[in-house]
């Protein structure tokens, strides 16, 4: 299975140069909706990875979780 890295961006414009960055040749997927997903699958750690590159929209003011996922070195 190829793991999947997420990145968010503080805004668009930075989510679309880090996609830019990743695969320069402009061919990623991008999904519609309230922000733009870019999809792009290159190597991370020198192993295969899918890559989802968004942003924020708005300001986040606070930050709550539920206690399932309050453990960050549980996450995979």
């Amino acid at each position: 299975m190829v793991p999947t890295v997420l990145m968010v961006a503080e805004k668009p414009s930075i989510a679309k140069a880090i996609a830019a960055a990743i695969d320069p040749r402009g061919a990623f997927s991008s999904g519609g909706g309230a922000t733009t997903v870019y999809e792009i699958d290159a190597p991370f750690r020198g192993k295969p990875a899918h890559f989802r590159i968004t942003s924020v929209a708005g300001h986040v003011f606070s930050i709550e979780f539920p206690d399932s996922v309050e453990d960050w070195d549980m996450v995979k």
